[in-house]
């Protein structure tokens, strides 16, 4: 996936609407970032995650465990 022309603050989403997204706890999200599990940016300190990121790492994701790679 490619950054949408536009970027909505919708677009970039905080730990906490991940791990609901991902139904996983803000702990596992952080977890992930610092280790490098999970695509991120950093405002500041605080980690941001654009969607469309997100979305190539978990198809990414998919890819690897139906290749038995995971």
């Amino acid at each position: 996936m490619t950054i949408p022309k536009q970027i909505t603050p919708k677009d970039i989403l905080s730990a906490e609407q991940l791990a609901e997204l991902l139904s996983v706890s803000k702990d596992t999200i952080y977890s992930m970032v610092q280790q490098h599990k999970i695509p991120c940016r950093r405002i500041g300190k605080q980690p941001r995650f654009p969607i469309w990121l997100i979305i190539d790492w978990f198809n990414d994701s998919a890819n690897l465990l139906e290749k038995g790679q995971v």
